[in-house]
């Protein structure tokens, strides 16, 4: 029997995108053969949808894995002051708290395996 699926990616002009949920491994199985169909090699570039500032985080958790990783983050949210030469604004209530998960069913994880 021959399955006929539909392209994992999205491609606009030169750049091709897989959408994905986060921590599900039909989206690891999407990135897969997106990499796979584009023959994408180390020289190919890969962006992933993550902030530059958990980037050690996240590379150190990739080569823990198969165990799963959990990356804690917290920061102050952007409130800055409209007037100038007055301090920024910190509001408790906009404290941000995020928790990331690395795991090997993740899209995201499998992507950044495929670039490392």
């Amino acid at each position: 029997m021959n399955h006929s699926y539909p392209s994992p990616y999205i491609q606009i002009s030169n750049i091709y995108m897989v959408p994905i949920f986060p921590e599900r491994l039909s989206g690891a199985v999407l990135v897969r053969r997106a990499i796979e169909e584009l023959k994408l090699g180390k020289r190919d570039a890969i962006a992933v949808a993550h902030p530059d500032y958990i980037k050690k985080n996240y590379l150190q958790a990739v080569r823990a894995l198969p165990s799963t990783s959990l990356i804690y983050l917290e920061g102050q949210s952007e409130n800055k002051s409209s007037l100038p030469n007055q301090p920024d604004i910190i509001d408790e209530d906009k404290i941000v708290k995020e928790l990331i998960t690395v795991t090997p069913s993740d899209g995201i994880t499998e992507a950044v395996l495929s670039a490392v």
